[in-house]
């Protein structure tokens, strides 16, 4: 026997009948309960794969938000500039100078 000891022969090696029947049950509640964890394992699993799916799909529409808003303020500010560019310079020539009474 190297290694761990299959089910048949811890159930063989035992000494005496009720020894036999105390190990079988022994084995079947450690089976159950190792089925027990097995299940709630793959259910947490597939919780954080649900959820891990859920925050890249949120992550993909932040990043398109993100993108849009930047083309946004892209086409805002060159349309500033256009706007800009395309105005006509305004001069402003004094006609003359405008004396102020002073009241005081």
């Amino acid at each position: 026997m190297h290694g761990r000891p299959s089910i048949l022969e811890t159930v063989l090696l035992s000494e005496d009948w009720n020894s036999t029947i105390y190990r079988i049950k022994y084995l079947d509640v450690l089976a159950t309960h190792e089925k027990k964890i097995r299940s709630d394992i793959t259910v947490n699993i597939d919780q954080l794969n649900d959820e891990k799916e859920k925050d890249q799909i949120q992550q993909s529409k932040l990043q398109k938000e993100k993108e849009l808003g930047k083309e946004e303020a892209e086409a805002i500010l060159n349309a500033l500039k256009a706007n800009e560019s395309n105005m006509k310079k305004k001069i402003y020539k004094s006609i003359g100078r405008i004396n102020l009474e002073k009241d005081w």
